[in-house]
């Protein structure tokens, strides 16, 4: 493992805890103790605050803090992320405010001129085809956050006469420009896709 991926890693390992000792970063990552010396000393240059608490129950203690540490990502990860990226532009509509290509705009202002040039020849030459978004969604928000909030949504649903149902979702998925959900009806007490 490249020293950058092991650090980002290391991060990721430390990200939801208060303390950690040195052996615990030696065995969790197969490293010298010289070697996590090393890192950890990187690891706060990266803006990782902790401070040291000696003695033999001692240790490392992580200093909550907030915005979060930066990760850093290999070129690899960038062009898999710029992929994925430019393969959700084909979705009609998210349930999410940020448009794509705001995203995109935002980690492009992050990275180095050779970069920039690397990521816009490799996406130049990558191509989606898929069907034209079928209709306009409006609700794709609520109906995520009633899906996390196990919440029961009555709604009017039009694809076959217009009548109300209560909806309890499960799952979105979207196939050829329409978004689907798998739901259950609170009413009929039964699964349906919608």
């Amino acid at each position: 493992m490249k020293k950058s991926e092991r650090l980002n890693q290391e991060l990721i390992f430390l990200s939801d805890k208060h303390s950690f000792q040195l052996k615990d970063l030696q065995s969790e990552f197969d490293i010298s103790k010289r070697t996590a010396l090393r890192d950890i000393e990187e690891l706060e240059s990266m803006g990782l605050a902790f401070y040291v608490e000696p003695g033999r129950h001692g240790g490392y203690r992580l200093v909550k803090q907030s915005p979060l540490v930066p990760i850093y990502f290999n070129i690899e990860e960038v062009q898999a992320i710029f992929f994925a990226l430019k393969a959700l532009d084909l979705v009609s509509a998210t349930p999410f405010k940020k448009s794509y290509s705001q995203i995109r705009q935002k980690l492009f202002a992050t990275m180095s001129d050779e970069k920039k040039q690397m990521i816009t020849e490799t996406l130049d030459v990558i191509h989606y085809y898929n069907v034209a978004p079928v209709s306009e969604q409006n609700h794709l928000e609520l109906i995520l956050q009633a899906m996390m909030k196990d919440q029961i949504v009555k709604m009017t649903y039009t694809q076959y006469e217009n009548k109300w149902i209560r909806l309890q979702f499960l799952e979105l998925f979207y196939r050829n420009g329409i978004w689907f959900s798998q739901a259950y009806d609170v009413q009929n007490k039964k699964w349906g896709i919608y």
